[in-house]
């Protein structure tokens, strides 16, 4: 999943990914893939960033107000 979001957000530092970026990209690829798999990507990335919070490389998480596809 790593992959995905690095060709994603492309060279985008964590302070400049806002939940819009995230939500293109969820849009788009559902029309290619289940909800499911887009939920393990979000998961994925959301635990990215509470990674990088615990570690003090930045201090919010936009991942979190994407929510999970049905």
């Amino acid at each position: 999943y790593g992959e995905t979001w690095k060709d994603v957000l492309g060279n985008k530092t964590l302070a400049q990914i806002v939940p819009g970026d995230i939500e293109r990209y969820l849009a788009k690829r559902l029309v290619k893939v289940k909800p499911a798999t887009t939920n393990r990507e979000l998961a994925f990335l959301k635990r990215v960033f509470n990674v990088a919070i615990a570690d003090g490389k930045t201090e919010r998480n936009p991942v979190r107000l994407v929510k999970l596809r049905k």
